[in-house]
């Protein structure tokens, strides 16, 4: 969401500059961004500076992220557009700090016709309305096609946090089990396992319910080691 309206003024005005250069936006074949300028692809850095915004095409692959850093130095909102990813940050000037940041995404399921038709137009005044329509659309498409990402991700980290969680778990069961005159030093490894399993229900259920408060990955460890802390009383209290 994005506040203030001069930043629509100034997009404005960059669409003005836009078409007057007879710029337009590409990708290649490894969905890579291609500024062109008369149908030519442009080789060097482009940028267009306001008061308040600045709008960057850069060339930079390995070093995209040390570009971005190095922008918040003008202490203004700046789109940064490169080969490969697209960032976005927005200074607030009565606090004096970066309020938010667009998320590092890439082009491949993006349609660059929207960002051409956005910017490739003269914008008559009164028309801040259709910019932020334009825009939000487009970052609501961005958005979603970072957010699929980060949940995969996530979902296969927290799976293998869990798993390697309770499989040491159930090997730390195995082992509170077999110390010398231990009623429980018939359970095999696997039936450690079992235990295990079983034991994992209920910090499911509870990580799954208050992981709103607490993040359910941390919590979910932590009920799990309260849980072994009791068993091995159970353990100490049959020898």
């Amino acid at each position: 969401q994005i506040y203030n309206y001069d930043f629509y003024d100034e997009i404005a005005d960059f669409s003005r500059e836009f078409k007057k250069e007879k710029l337009s936006i590409e990708k290649n074949k490894k969905n890579e961004l291609i500024l062109k300028e008369n149908k030519k692809e442009l080789k060097k850095e482009y940028s267009w500076k306001s008061n308040n915004l600045t709008i960057y095409f850069t060339r930079e692959t390995d070093k995209y992220n040390s570009f971005c850093e190095d922008k918040k130095k003008y202490k203004t909102t700046f789109i940064v557009f490169g080969k490969k990813e697209l960032s976005c940050y927005f200074f607030n000037q009565k606090n004096n700090y970066y309020e938010g940041q667009l998320l590092p995404c890439d082009y491949k399921n993006i349609d660059l016709n929207d960002l051409n038709n956005l910017f490739n137009k003269e914008y008559n005044k009164g028309e801040n309305e259709i910019i932020k329509k334009k825009i939000n659309i487009f970052f609501d498409n961005i958005y979603e096609n970072q957010k699929n990402k980060i949940i995969i991700n996530e979902l296969i980290n927290e799976s293998l946090i869990i798993t390697l969680t309770m499989f040491f778990s159930g090997l730390i069961i195995w082992f509170l089990s077999h110390t010398k005159n231990n009623l429980y030093r018939i359970h095999s490894f696997w039936t450690s396992q079992k235990i295990m399993f079983y034991m994992s229900l209920t910090p499911s259920i509870i990580s799954f319910l208050f992981g709103n408060m607490v993040k359910s990955i941390f919590l979910f460890v932590i009920l799990i080691a309260i849980r072994i802390q009791l068993l091995n009383k159970i353990f100490k209290n049959n020898h």
